[in-house]
């Protein structure tokens, strides 16, 4: 198990080709990344994150393009190598928020609501945008995003 994080909130920049394969164990995988901007203290952070096997075939359904604002939960682990640690955040769950009308490297916060699934507007007007895209929790005043 590792550090769980919920409700994250981000702009999506970019997502990469989806990967499969057979592991050592003769079971199949898939996996895709998806490259992410959070801003702290007025500055843009990518930050990568990965989806595994049944939620690659989500994720390719949702069609995501670059702008779109993301609401995910994640699992972040940690592993040592030579000395070196190497980290994954890796995608529990992933919904579709809404595109972003301006530009995706300015902190508007004005995007247009749109279904999970891509298609039509949501009437309800009562989500509200909170000024950081990279939202983990209350405001406890720790920028850390764990």
């Amino acid at each position: 198990m590792g550090l769980l994080v919920d409700n994250c909130v981000a702009h999506l920049k970019s997502v990469g080709d989806i990967k499969a394969g057979i592991s050592k164990s003769g079971n199949s995988w898939k996996s895709v990344e998806l490259i992410v901007v959070a801003k702290d203290s007025g500055y843009e952070h990518e930050v990568k994150l990965t989806a595994w096997n049944k939620l690659v075939d989500v994720i390719d359904g949702m069609m995501l393009t670059p702008g779109v604002m993301i609401r995910f939960s994640a699992t972040i682990k940690s592993r040592k190598w030579k000395d070196n640690y190497y980290t994954d955040i890796t995608i529990d769950s992933l919904s579709n928020l809404g595109i972003d009308k301006s530009d995706t490297s300015k902190d508007s916060g004005s995007y247009v609501p749109v279904t999970p699934d891509g298609l039509g507007n949501i009437e309800d007007d009562s989500f509200e945008q909170k000024s950081d895209p990279f939202l983990i929790g209350e405001d406890d005043g720790n920028d850390l995003p764990f």
